[in-house]
């Protein structure tokens, strides 16, 4: 829940976060420059809470509108979604949330339309029926379509997860601490937890900024999903073997793969270069054991004629399985884009194969919950190669599927995921 004290620069901030979003940039970046800012969290709430519920939020602000809200300034209408979600979820009085958000829209130097927001927002009722599906599950026609095809004994737990605040999840650093020492440590400090299915992971009850939690500078501890936890597991390295951590942004894999293979060489790379979105510290050494490289890898690179013994391709994705955690997602995200990305995941995994040592084997994952990004890729590629076995994999939750194994977003729990595991083997005519 935000303040109850109507805040004129956290709304102003929010709305320019807001028409950052609404032109394309994902929220996380958009919100990257308030990182430091005092009102950083009322900030935050109010774009993600917003983005959480922006179908229900535009439908009833619609009915109130003399005109199609297509037509509105999109810094307007950012701040309209804002005084609703406000008036939805805050304590604030109407007529101060109200009266602050005219004066917010001013400062936004909108002063002409100060009028419009006082009446559409001083009418606006968040207990007016909603109509359309979309607003029901605050997602667009084609994803709710989609999930209800494709998991037909999960969709309802699926679609109303959307909404849910996600859980904190910690992965404790056993090189560095115990399990057991950590959890001593929260409670010290009276942090409430629970302990998760996974050994080395267990949820902050009451989430707070990491940087505050006991270990944040010893590096006892990053903060990571549950399923995403599961991948570098799979990958059951031997101490010789050379890792490869393909599309590696924004770091929390290869962070792992460094806290559970301490002995390999490991190579990351990924189109991004480093730098302060990473999910590292700039002081720590949690890259400096390894090599690191910018590189498109559908194009030609430095890593071309290397043999690695395990890779791990965590492939670019829609996100559906983060929409809680991602909620922008659900305005950027089309039926197109899930085409463009199985087109990148092809050429990736292809091209990852060839670098692929014969008798090694390769994690394919992605945060999807989409076959045409999960299955449907495996299917095509193996439908061209002869030298793959597809390994059967059991996890401690999710469903398996005709080529791997697939987590669903649940309550307080983890993200959708999807997991494969490809061996590499000689064909049937080449010599061993």
């Amino acid at each position: 829940m935000c303040s109850s004290k109507p805040n004129h620069s956290a709304t102003v901030l929010a709305g320019r976060a807001l028409l950052r979003v609404f032109n394309g940039q994902p929220l996380e970046t958009s919100l990257q420059r308030y990182r430091e800012s005092k009102h950083y969290p009322n900030v935050s709430f109010l774009c993600f809470q917003t983005l959480r519920h922006y179908f229900s939020l535009a439908e009833r602000l619609r009915m109130l509108l003399n005109c199609n809200h297509t037509t509105l300034d999109r810094e307007v209408w950012a701040v309209l979604l804002i005084g609703a979600c406000q008036l939805q979820f805050s304590s604030t009085p109407r007529a101060a949330c109200v009266n602050h958000l005219v004066e917010s829209i001013k400062k936004l130097g909108k002063t002409s339309a100060s009028s419009m927001i006082n009446a559409v927002l001083r009418k606006y009722d968040n207990t007016t029926p909603i109509q359309e599906n979309t607003s029901k599950y605050e997602l667009p026609n084609w994803t709710i379509d989609w999930i209800q095809t494709e998991y037909p004994l999960h969709a309802v737990s699926i679609l109303e997860n959307n909404t849910q605040h996600p859980p904190l999840t910690l992965r404790i650093n056993v090189n560095e601490i115990s399990v057991q020492e950590y959890c001593a440590l929260l409670e010290e400090q009276q942090i409430e937890f629970a302990k998760t299915v996974v050994p080395n992971a267990i949820n902050v009850l009451n989430p707070k900024r990491m940087q505050t939690l006991p270990g944040f500078e010893e590096d006892y501890f990053a903060v990571q999903d549950l399923s995403s936890q599961l991948a570098v597991p799979l990958l059951a390295s031997l101490p010789s073997d050379i890792i490869l951590d393909a599309c590696a942004f924004p770091g929390v894999k290869t962070r792992q793969i460094r806290d559970l293979y301490p002995q390999n060489q490991i190579i990351s790379v990924d189109i991004k270069t480093r730098c302060s979105t990473w999910n590292i510290r700039t002081n720590d050494n949690v890259l400096h054991e390894h090599t690191y490289i910018q590189a498109d890898l559908t194009n030609e690179t430095e890593i071309d004629d290397m043999r690695f013994q395990r890779i791990l391709l965590d492939a670019p994705c829609s996100g559906s399985g983060t929409l809680r955690r991602h909620p922008d997602i659900k305005l950027h995200c089309t039926m197109e884009s899930v085409k463009e990305n199985a087109e990148l995941q092809g050429k990736l995994i292809r091209k990852l194969w060839k670098m692929l040592e014969y008798g090694g084997s390769m994690i394919y994952t992605t945060c999807s919950i989409f076959h045409a990004e999960n299955d449907e890729i495996i299917e095509c590629f193996l439908m061209e190669h002869q030298d793959i076995t597809n390994e059967a994999i059991t996890l401690p939750y999710g469903v398996s599927t005709k080529y791997g194994w697939q987590t669903i977003p649940q309550k307080d729990g983890s993200d959708g995921f999807y997991f494969c595991k490809l061996r590499k083997i000689k064909k049937n005519n080449e010599c061993m």
